[in-house]
């Protein structure tokens, strides 16, 4: 839709500068219909719509289309686990999820009017934001199941602890992005990975 408008909007441009030329300037009917494409090019362009993170266009940002994207898929995390929450029976993995919600939003806040930070965002995108929102859905899974015993019980414990680790982690990447330090998150990393050692998760 954007961009029949966009070629309406160039046209129409087009249009009203050959008139304004053949009528209004007497110019013969060629030079000004050349002037006129011209035109009707130079207004396509300048009608390009412009990505931008906060304030910046994505096109004079280093890696700016994968920053963007980088951005559009911690949002999407973001969302999964907002439509998630409401769904948890658990009072405290609720309150876990929410707090992983509400900083997950300051990071992504701060991020978009720091866009130049985004470059050490990477890993705490790709893993934290991806592994809280699996962690969720498949917490919400387990609830569904109404057994409190055995494996099942098992899991939903580790998957406790781990978004109470993911909790802590996001707090402290947060408080690092805020001092300008670079988002160095292995040691995190394993130390998660030593609290979340379940089947296919580990």
């Amino acid at each position: 839709m954007k961009e029949v408008l966009r070629t309406i909007g160039s046209a129409a441009v087009a249009v009203l500068f050959f008139f304004f030329l053949y009528s209004g300037m007497a110019f013969a009917a060629m030079p000004a219909a050349a002037l006129s494409v011209g035109m009707y090019f130079g207004a396509y362009y300048l009608m390009k719509p412009r990505n931008k993170i906060g304030r910046i266009e994505v096109e004079t940002m280093r890696d700016g289309i994968g920053s963007m994207k980088l951005m559009e898929e911690a949002d999407k995390d973001i969302k999964s686990m907002e439509k998630a929450a409401p769904r948890i029976k658990d009072p405290a993995v609720a309150g876990d999820v929410r707090g992983l919600i509400a900083t997950g939003r300051k990071i992504l806040a701060y991020l978009t009017d720091h866009p130049e930070k985004i470059g050490s965002a990477h890993r705490f995108a790709d893993y934290y934001l991806d592994m809280a929102a699996k962690l969720v859905d498949k917490y919400v899974d387990l609830e569904k199941t109404d057994m409190d015993e055995g494996s099942v019980a098992n899991v939903m414990g580790q998957t406790k602890d781990a978004l109470t680790a993911l909790n802590r982690a996001f707090d402290k990447q947060l408080t690092r992005l805020m001092e300008g330090e670079l988002m160095d998150v292995e040691a995190d990393i394993r130390v998660l990975q030593e609290t979340l050692k379940m089947e296919g998760d580990s």
